[in-house]
């Protein structure tokens, strides 16, 4: 049974990735009521959508009320990687540093990733490879039990998951699987031992994203520079 709740999440993943691919000309205005017709919902779930695309940054409510389209540029997708290295290397800083060091839940996670090496549908593979990597670094933040990072990581964290999602579009998934493997691997085991080295890996495995993300926009967006 497809909700309401279900309709207006389908919405916000295929706007936000419309706008960020630029099917929509930067600068140009968007309503409720062509979203409405196209989508063929209501305005209610629409108006939530937009509220919520404007608090991600890609979306400007005019004084008047009118939203306009931001232009997805080179700036916005390497500020947004640069803050999420900040949040998530201060979040493993922080536990690092607690007195212990829980990470039950990280361990369940991997099991799931090696798990999936055992699926043969790619849609069933990337499915279930983004909310398992998804859930593992939520719960890094967590972890850190820093309420005021978290809420910070909540803000942005669903923009950062449209560029997960469009850079694994582009993957072999099978062979790119194992990588994910290791790297989640790498991290739990910094954690468990408490390593400090853990804040340089961490940079490393945000600013590969980082990479892998505007390579992503620049083969799909001839202009993404300018």
């Amino acid at each position: 049974m497809i909700t309401k709740q279900d309709t207006s999440d389908f919405v916000l993943m295929d706007l936000r990735k419309r706008i960020i691919l630029r099917e929509y000309e930067p600068e140009q205005f968007i309503t409720e009521g062509e979203l409405a017709d196209y989508y063929n919902i209501s305005r209610g779930p629409v108006r939530e959508v937009l509220k919520a695309l404007s608090n991600e940054g890609i979306l400007t409510t005019c004084p008047n009320g009118r939203r306009k389209i931001n232009k997805i540029t080179y700036d916005f997708v390497n500020n947004l990687f640069n803050t999420r290295k900040l949040l998530e290397v201060q979040a493993v800083k922080e536990i690092i540093n607690s007195e212990f060091v829980k990470v039950s839940k990280l361990i369940t996670y991997l099991e799931s990733f090696q798990e999936i090496n055992k699926e043969n549908n790619n849609d069933v593979i990337y499915k279930k490879r983004f909310e398992i990597n998804e859930n593992f670094h939520k719960e890094l933040f967590n972890m850190s039990e820093n309420i005021p990072l978290q809420r910070c990581w909540v803000t942005i964290e669903p923009i950062i998951n449209a560029f997960t999602k469009l850079n694994a579009e582009d993957l072999d998934l099978k062979n790119h699987h194992n990588d994910y493997i290791k790297t989640h691997q790498k991290i739990l085991e910094y954690l468990m031992n408490k390593d400090p080295e853990i804040l340089n890996y961490m940079v490393y495995h945000i600013d590969s994203a980082k990479k892998d993300a505007l390579k992503n926009m620049r083969n799909r967006i001839k202009d993404f520079d300018e």
